[in-house]
């Protein structure tokens, strides 16, 4: 489970650095609502599913 997670969390730290970047960038640019919508999007539903993806994985896996 802990080189799993170690794998796991390389890319989604990464994932969720270049939102956050995008995000500030459409900020300078766009109104309030638009970057909420935004971020919403982009942060929190592709990162519950592969939160989610991950935990079904390793709760599925048979006990040794």
């Amino acid at each position: 489970m802990g080189a799993g997670l170690g794998l796991l969390l390389i890319p989604l730290a990464l994932y969720f650095v270049l939102a956050l970047f995008l995000c500030r960038k459409l900020a300078a640019r766009t109104a309030p609502a638009v970057t909420w919508m935004f971020a919403t999007a982009l942060l929190v539903l592709p990162g519950g599913l592969i939160v989610a993806w991950w935990l079904t994985g390793v709760v599925a896996q048979p006990a040794p």
